[in-house]
């Protein structure tokens, strides 16, 4: 970079290398990702089918607490926006160069589509595993803490 900018002023040039634009996503259907939720009730899905969307890692806890449920942070994202769903969810793993690098330090809940399995209700999570962004099913009865964002769309 020192090279492209040699002979300008970098007082002058670098504020436009730090400006990155929001990251967008589309919508569509993308190959599913696993067969785990074989034999799972859909319990609710996002209705947000819109074309474009940018995720945002949203923090739920008020101050002083450490965790809550599951079901109180569902409670809290319907009072949030839109919540993302797990269209949201695939059109991010299959597209993870852009999501911004900042939210790998967290764990991002998908509380727009919610499971049912052995008559206990799950979300989908995305989580950074150092290479790739990944993601797995937790129940809403767990605990969750200041390393979990609910990601609401825009």
């Amino acid at each position: 970079m020192a090279d492209a900018l040699s002979g300008y002023d970098t007082a002058v040039v670098s504020p436009l290398f730090i400006w990155r634009p929001k990251p967008r996503f589309r919508l569509r259907e993308y190959p599913f990702l696993g067969d785990e939720t074989e034999g799972w009730e859909l319990s609710a899905d996002s209705t947000d089918r819109s074309g474009e969307f940018t995720p945002i890692a949203t923090k739920f806890l008020s101050r002083g607490k450490s965790d809550i449920t599951g079901e109180e942070v569902l409670t809290r994202a319907c009072n949030m926006g839109k919540c993302a769903g797990r269209l949201h969810a695939k059109a991010m793993l299959q597209n993870q160069h852009r999501i911004p690098k900042e939210y790998r330090q967290y764990v991002l809940m998908v509380v727009g589509t919610i499971w049912l399995s052995g008559g206990r209700r799950k979300i989908m999570c995305l989580f950074w595993t150092g290479f790739g962004w990944a993601h797995y099913y937790d129940w809403l009865s767990a605990d969750f803490d200041a390393e979990y964002r609910v990601l609401l769309c825009e």
